[in-house]
């Protein structure tokens, strides 16, 4: 079962301000506490992280970071 992949608040809003590029997906990087990117990030209606670099993410521990140490979200240009 998947677990609802739900980035801080503030950054959150960031990406709901952001346009959608297909499906209600929209595509990001993000940048981490320590400075480190992760691009390829896809979030669904703005909400839930759902993929990054191409692989479906269905639980945090799934990832390589915790979400508490995403600090912002740019949009990235490319596809879903």
């Amino acid at each position: 079962m998947s677990e609802l992949l739900r980035l801080p608040a503030a950054v959150e809003e960031k990406v709901m301000c952001m346009g959608e590029h297909s499906h209600g997906a929209t595509l990001v990087t993000l940048t981490l506490r320590d400075g480190k990117t992760v691009s390829n990030a896809v979030m669904a209606s703005g909400y839930y992280l759902c993929w990054v670099d191409g692989r479906e993410i269905k639980k945090e521990s799934e990832l390589e970071f915790s979400l508490s140490d995403v600090t912002d979200a740019k949009q990235q240009i490319g596809y879903v």
